[in-house]
């Protein structure tokens, strides 16, 4: 869609390669800009109203990040990549540029920003009313279809205990949850990681982000 939007957009922006378990950028830091995922795979954390940190959801390739607090000086969110992952950086003055001359790019990412913001809320009330073992299968199926084949071509691994405490999940209950899953054979457990082998077996429907 940027793409349409903005034909030269990569002459705009700077391509980033980032390494597994490195921040984006983190709540409360003055925002950056936008982050379009070309490649890999990132969580999302927002805190609570007790300011302490949850993974909501994953995000992959065709996504952009950052847009949820364009109007504001600060980020909102916190994203920490899961892979190796490649983006394009569009700082928060090349925005603001793109904005004022260009209409449509500016609806755009009002739109987004907009949507986004719905999205998540959506999810904090379907949070509060979902089973533990159900926000853990929502969110392996998020991220088994939203990363992209490139990534899903090599393990994709996830530190269990910081999963545990991003999702306020006790160790016992994840442990079983994963049991299942390494007896259907669709994961391996080594330690503390988790590295997936057939992600057709979560069965959502894959979504797509254009650029």
């Amino acid at each position: 869609m940027l793409q349409k939007l903005v034909p030269d957009i990569v002459n705009y922006a700077v391509e980033l390669s980032i390494p597994p378990n490195t921040y984006i950028f983190e709540a409360g830091e003055e925002k950056k800009g936008i982050f379009y995922i070309r490649r890999g795979g990132v969580a999302i954390f927002h805190k609570n109203k007790y300011q302490k940190e949850i993974l909501t959801h994953f995000v992959g390739k065709g996504y952009t990040i950052g847009i949820n607090c364009i109007e504001a000086p600060t980020h909102t969110n916190s994203a920490k990549t899961i892979a190796p992952t490649t983006v394009l950086s569009i700082s928060t003055q090349t925005v603001e540029h793109l904005m004022a001359v260009n209409i449509q790019f500016r609806f755009f990412i009002l739109q987004e920003a907009c949507k986004q913001i719905q999205q998540l809320e959506l999810k904090f009330m379907q949070n509060q009313f979902q089973k533990k073992s159900e926000m853990l299968e929502i969110l392996f199926k998020d991220l088994c279809h939203l990363l992209d084949e490139e990534t899903l071509q090599s393990p994709i691994s996830l530190p269990i205990s910081e999963i545990c405490d991003k999702l306020e999940i006790p160790i016992q209950l994840f442990q079983k949850f994963l049991k299942e899953l390494v007896l259907k054979d669709c994961i391996e457990q080594r330690g503390e990681m988790i590295v997936f082998k057939k992600t057709h077996f979560f069965s959502a429907q894959k979504h797509t982000h254009e650029i």
